[in-house]
Parts: C-alpha cells; sequence; structure tokens
C-alpha cells in the first residue's frame, strides 16, 4: 500500500500465484476455536478460498484508486506457484467443522506390527469424518 500510496510500480512476484488470505480477527478466532475445541495433537485449518496475487494487487489499486504499474518480479528460488494448506492425505483424515477442518493425531496406538498385515481402506477424495 505504500508504493501505491506513494505512486509508484507496485511490484507482485507473479500475477497467478494463489495465497490464502487471514485477517487479523479471523487468526484470533482460528486459535479462539482450537483452544476450545481441540484435542492433544490437533491441527486446525480455516476453511478459505484462495487469492491470486494479482487479483489482490488490482484490488488493493482499485480501493486506493491508484493507476499505478504493476511490475512483475518474478518467482524466486523454491517459491510455490499455488499454496496449499492441506495435503490431499491430510484431508482424507480430516474432519469439516464448517469453517474449520481438524487434522486428528488419531487413537491409533504405536504398534505397527498390526499394520505391517493390516491396513485401512479409504476411497480417494473421501474424508473419513465429517460434523453436520
Amino acid at each position: 500500500m505504500k508504493l501505491i500510496r506513494e505512486r509508484k510500480a507496485l511490484t507482485v512476484i507473479e500475477p497467478g500465484m494463489t495465497r490464502f488470505l487471514l485477517s487479523l480477527k479471523e487468526a484470533i478466532n482460528l486459535v479462539g476455536f482450537a483452544l476450545e475445541e481441540g484435542k492433544q495433537g490437533d491441527i486446525f485449518v480455516r476453511n478459505a478460498p484462495s487469492c491470486s496475487v494479482g487479483d489482490l494487487a488490482q484490488a488493493l489499486k482499485n480501493i486506493l484508486n491508484s493507476d499505478s504499474e504493476t511490475k512483475v518480479m518474478g518467482m524466486r528460488h523454491g517459491e510455490k506457484l499455488h499454496e496449499t494448506l492441506v495435503a490431499k492425505e491430510e484431508l482424507l483424515r480430516s474432519e469439516d467443522l464448517g469453517d474449520y477442518l481438524r487434522m486428528s493425531m488419531g487413537d491409533r496406538d504405536l504398534s505397527y506390527n498390526k499394520y505391517l498385515s493390516e491396513g485401512a481402506k479409504i476411497q480417494p477424495g473421501r474424508r473419513l469424518h465429517t460434523r453436520e
């Protein structure tokens, strides 16, 4: 925003890059929810849509009524084009709590011998738990 206010070029890494945005209020609510609802080992993630960096830059320019140039810097080494908060494998064992996903550590014991001869069959793309 400082660059826009100073009428300088707004720099973005890659316009098509996607990121998740979380306001301070949403972050505080997530922590509060996790403290109230969580058990040891739980990981909570907010269900949220992603935003492209290009759309975010344009929205800021529109809000500030700016015609500043947008300068593309290019991706840096090791940077992801699309951010992910939860891996596909984690989604299979997640619990949908509406605004949040809970990934539980699970209640299995640490005896891995039974997993050498047995396993749990999971249908691809299906979550194990959902809250209604």
